[in-house]
């Protein structure tokens, strides 16, 4: 893990709406106290893996769109909780779409994994709760999702009152060159925009599998493409800056969903013009089945910490015999 994510593990309470052990009353305002979700949480494999309620937005035809993430304690394990009674959303309607894989604590400067899923709610939804539930080595874990509070209120998919990282580290490093900028990957990874500053979705386009074009959380859906076992599959997105300012932009790639392992030749990577504004990844499948891959992509990693604002993509895959 970087020194960054170990000092904003350390740092103190995860800030999630967590319910340990038995089931607690939805009206719980702070279920996570007398919970200690500090660094010492953390192990090799056999930790919590609890769902998060990252906030909601609106969509410009007036549904509104509740964001779940999930934080694990693992650093290493990958956890595997298929849908069903350890892993499944009330009411019912909104069940399904959620993921069955849960990854690692992340290495790359972020403590948890933001807004994986979204759940689609009706204009008129008002007080109604959506319940994420998952059961973890005995233990339960619930968290509501909502529109009760504008402090769970997100931008999406620009913060428009925020300049552009890039502008920010031009100052930083006392450049007005962004080909400098660019061309300085370590001062990259390590900008902390604080503010979440720089915080604007960058415009994704699946190629491989190919696919619709797009921005936010709401996600991309690229496929279903099919893939014998054991054959890496290529898979591939054009990332640019919607309003055509230079930018660069994180990827990173993880399993969503399906029965085996997946295994990526690469999992975070950096798009910008040196390599053609292109992401590009292979995975390989180790049992039969139907997946889901997850691509996120975001100005600077860091923002995930603000919750704004990055673009969600995802590829199903078929895997055959």
């Amino acid at each position: 893990m970087s020194r960054t994510g170990c000092r904003l593990l350390a740092a103190g309470v995860l800030a999630v709406a967590l319910l340990p052990g038995t089931r607690a009353p939805l009206e719980a305002q702070y279920p996570w106290e007398g919970f200690d979700w500090s660094a010492r949480t953390l192990r090799t494999s056999g930790a919590p893996v609890v769902p998060s309620f990252e906030g909601w937005y609106q969509e410009p035809e007036g549904t509104y769109r509740l964001c779940f993430g999930y934080w694990s304690g693992n650093t290493e394990a990958e956890v595997d909780i298929p849908l069903g009674p350890d892993n499944f959303i009330e009411p019912k309607e909104f069940d399904g779409g959620q993921p069955t894989h849960f990854m690692p604590v992340p290495r790359t400067g972020y403590r948890k994994h933001y807004c994986v899923h979204t759940v689609q709610v009706p204009e008129d939804f008002g007080n109604g709760r959506v319940v994420w539930t998952l059961r973890v080595g005995g233990q339960e874990y619930s968290v509501p999702g909502h529109l009760t509070s504008t402090a769970y209120m997100l931008d999406e998919p620009d913060s428009e009152s925020r300049a552009l990282a890039w502008d920010f580290l031009a100052e930083e490093m006392g450049v007005d060159d962004y080909s400098q900028i660019a061309d300085d990957d370590e001062a990259w990874l390590d900008f902390n925009p604080g503010q979440a500053q720089g915080s604007i979705a960058p415009l994704v386009r699946w190629i491989q599998p190919e696919g619709p074009e797009g921005r936010g959380r709401i996600g991309l859906y690229a496929g279903p493409v099919t893939v014998p076992v054991g054959d890496p599959l290529t898979l591939s997105v054009f990332v640019d800056e919607p309003n055509g300012r230079p930018a660069r932009w994180w990827v990173g790639w993880s399993k969503y969903s399906g029965p085996g392992d997946a295994k990526f030749s690469q999992l975070e990577m950096l798009a910008d013009y040196r390599y053609d504004n292109r992401a590009t990844t292979r995975v390989t499948f180790s049992e039969p089945g139907d997946y889901v891959v997850l691509m996120q992509s975001i100005e600077n990693i860091q923002s995930f910490e603000r919750q704004c604002c990055w673009t969600n993509g995802y590829a199903r895959v078929t895997v055959t015999p």
